[in-house]
């Protein structure tokens, strides 16, 4: 047909000028990209529902269920562990990819006996907190938690430290969300332990281990989005950063880069020979020590 050619042509040139094809063709390629990055993202997040129970959470003197609400309605669960003693102070815990608080409550409930209260929760899609998981999610929640740990730590705890703890994803999560939260709190220690600021950066090297997966590293560089990704200049609170040098699941790389990058005068870098991931913990007694007298110290200040 002999005008259709042409009839073609004008369309198509209209499409551009209106911008309609620049639209289509973006959000053809933003629906793809999102289907085809599922299966990748889906090593960041590891949810159960299932709770465990743990032989120490017997001794936590007062358990609190709280329960508070995300900027977009998800109503998300959490428990807050208070010291028998007055409070030295709060400590938040924003935990890693898999299971719920239940798994990894452990890590840190060791604090509680030191006379610290302890809030952890769940992201969306973990535990009993509603919805599913996904990047833009848990940064909402992370913004809901920070403001529920100010909400705590002002009606128990507002004369002792105020200290973050993010612990492999969770550091991820908390250091984006610090960059955005509006803190009526000062913050006196951010705790980054086993973490990275880049999804893309550790996607490219877990696919990268090796064959086959050093054929999908281009893929990773493409689907995985570094939209929720923190810049470690922009980090403003005293900062450690722990990280074992052989690590099986984050780079000890990316632990290096935080603290490289991170602008801020006051920062440590704990290192550890073994091959773990997260290390506070209460494996690890001389660790714990050491972490006590950082936090004896700051209450001096």
């Amino acid at each position: 047909m002999p005008g259709l050619k042409p009839l073609v042509l004008v369309l198509f040139a209209t499409a551009v000028e209106a911008g309609t094809l620049t639209d289509y063709v973006g959000g053809v390629w933003k629906t793809l990209r999102e289907k085809l990055a599922a299966p990748l993202m889906q090593y960041f997040y590891y949810p159960d529902r299932t709770e465990v129970t743990h032989p120490q959470l017997a001794q936590a003197i007062s358990t609190q269920e709280v329960l508070f609400r995300t900027a977009d309605g998800v109503r998300l669960h959490g428990r807050f562990y208070q010291s028998a003693v007055p409070p030295r102070g709060t400590i938040v815990q924003f935990h890693g990819n898999a299971g719920n608080i239940s798994n990894h409550v452990g890590m840190l409930l060791w604090l509680v006996e030191h006379g610290y209260n302890l809030f952890v929760f769940d992201y969306r899609g973990y535990g009993r907190s509603e919805s599913e998981a996904s990047p833009a999610g848990l940064y909402r929640d992370a913004l809901a938690a920070l403001r529920e740990t100010e909400r705590l730590h002002r009606t128990y705890a507002e004369q002792g430290l105020l200290v973050i703890v993010g612990q492999s994803l969770g550091g991820a999560v908390v250091l984006k969300a610090l960059e955005d939260f509006k803190a009526t709190l000062p913050v006196d220690l951010l705790v980054l332990d086993s973490t990275f600021a880049s999804y893309r950066n550790v996607a490219l090297r877990v696919t990268g281990a090796g064959f086959p997966g050093i054929i999908l590293m281009p893929l990773a560089w493409l689907l995985v989005s570094d939209a929720y990704a923190a810049d470690p200049q922009r980090i403003q609170h005293r900062l450690l950063v722990l990280h074992a040098e052989r690590d099986p699941t984050v780079p000890f790389s990316c632990g290096q880069r935080i603290h490289s990058q991170a602008s801020v005068k006051d920062k440590d870098f704990w290192t550890d020979t073994t091959a773990e991931h997260v290390l506070l913990s209460p494996d690890k007694p001389e660790l714990q020590s050491r972490f006590l007298q950082l936090l004896s110290e700051l209450e001096k200040n």
